[in-house]
């Protein structure tokens, strides 16, 4: 007879709790930092961080700011959301554009004579965390 390992609600928890913590033991002492969702990945952004990602949408020096915060740990206190912490967020400003670098493409099949080939350039912004309040 084999028997199934059955996560309840109340495990589960539990091990996201000891995962937060780990994290939290790995921070630096009395700084701010917050988990935040930014061009479709998780980042754990400290205050004066910089950041290479895609493309966002305000102009060079404008800031912006992300509202869907995960996590805040302002030094003293941890606030986990549920999914989300209420009130909190951090504000960016965009330093500059840039491309990443060119990855080459090639399609190729055997005795049929097709080949193809093209590159691909990602387009990026530089961005700077200025402020994380929550």
């Amino acid at each position: 007879m084999v028997k199934k390992a059955v996560k309840t609600t109340k495990t589960v928890k539990k091990e996201v709790r000891k995962a937060v913590v780990k994290l939290v033991k790995k921070a630096p002492a009395k700084s701010a930092w917050a988990v935040v969702p930014l061009s479709g990945t998780q980042l754990r952004v400290h205050e004066g961080d910089v950041f290479t990602i895609d493309r966002v949408g305000p102009e060079v020096g404008k800031s912006f700011e992300v509202t869907k915060v995960y996590l805040v740990n302002n030094g003293t206190e941890l606030k986990i959301g549920q999914p989300e912490v209420a009130g909190a967020k951090v504000v960016f400003e965009v330093l500059g554009d840039e491309r990443g670098e060119k990855i080459d493409v090639f399609k190729f099949k055997a005795k049929a004579r097709y080949r193809k080939r093209h590159g691909h350039r990602s387009a990026l912004s530089k961005v700077k965390v200025i402020s994380i309040s929550g």
